[in-house]
């Protein structure tokens, strides 16, 4: 998908069905939701516009991981505190990848279930 705002609301739709599958609490879920807003924003407020928006879930009764990749002008990398809120997530890495002018941000959080 581009790289744009209006595509988060499919990812967190996606994130959020999965959970409930898996058979997640849904206080879980609701946090889970908050967080997929702030990684898919930390990487789109870096992303070009004509990029594509990439997200990897895994999704688990144990755990989820969270991966947000899009192209981007430069090898720098968000602010540490746009990388999610400690009650959101156990980890959050992010780094970027490629050459100049092929440059991928890649932010990825993980949290655990029980």
């Amino acid at each position: 998908m581009v790289a744009g705002r209006a595509r988060v609301s499919t990812v967190r739709t996606l994130a959020v069905d999965a959970a409930l599958r898996e058979g997640v609490d849904p206080d879980a879920v609701s946090d889970m939701r908050l967080a997929v807003d702030e990684v898919c924003a930390a990487v789109l407020n870096r992303a070009r516009p004509d990029g594509v928006l990439t997200c990897r879930l895994v999704i688990s009764p144990e755990r989820v991981d969270i991966t947000v990749t899009a192209p981007v002008p430069d090898d720098r990398l968000p602010d540490s505190r746009s990388l999610g809120r400690h009650e959101l997530t156990d980890t959050a890495r992010c780094w970027t990848t490629g050459p100049a002018g092929g440059r991928l941000l890649h932010l990825q959080i993980s949290r655990r279930w029980a």
